[in-house]
């Protein structure tokens, strides 16, 4: 039964209908967050378990170190996004990034990866010390070391990768 009042159209397939909910999980690579994630909880898991820890006494710290962990690692995928906004147009796989097609803007991006970070950090530092300076580092690391120098080399010859391996081969020695 048919109130006349229907469209017939068809659908482009090619089209892709973006929401801000999927912009907002690209933005941060949820799937980085999801797989670290994973390896958090079973290491507080383990930890748990080898030590003699009561799981559910010690909740509060589950639950510090899994948000934590998981706000850091967002912050850290929405500062990559960033970074990388003027490389991401070139490679077919990142070209579509929120960043990339302005569908975030740099100071909303930027706001909320701080944002996530200090949030992130303060839930580390309440889980432990050392859960707060290890999220320091791992941010860091993949911000400054991979984000900003590692793929903005500009020469890269053999020299250069001579002496990127030298660490391995310092750790075989």
């Amino acid at each position: 039964m048919s109130n006349g009042r229907t469209l017939s159209t068809v659908a482009d397939p090619k089209v892709e209908t973006i929401t801000l909910w999927k912009d907002f999980l690209a933005l941060i690579k949820i799937g980085i967050v999801n797989s670290n994630l994973i390896t958090t909880f079973t290491g507080l898991f383990l930890a748990f378990q080898f030590t003699g820890i009561s799981f559910l006494h010690n909740f509060d710290l589950l639950v510090f170190a899994i948000l934590g962990t998981g706000l850091i690692i967002a912050s850290s995928g929405a500062m990559n996004n960033l970074i990388d906004r003027d490389i991401d147009p070139v490679m077919s796989r990142t070209k579509s990034r929120p960043t990339v097609t302005g569908r975030f803007k740099a100071p909303a991006v930027m706001t909320l990866a701080v944002t996530f970070l200090v949030a992130g950090e303060v839930l580390l530092f309440s889980a432990s010390p050392m859960a707060g300076w290890l999220g320091i580092l791992g941010v860091f690391a993949y911000v400054v070391l991979y984000s900003m120098w590692s793929k903005r080399k500009q020469y890269r010859s053999r020299k250069s990768f001579r002496s990127n391996s030298t660490p391995n081969r310092m750790g075989s020695c």
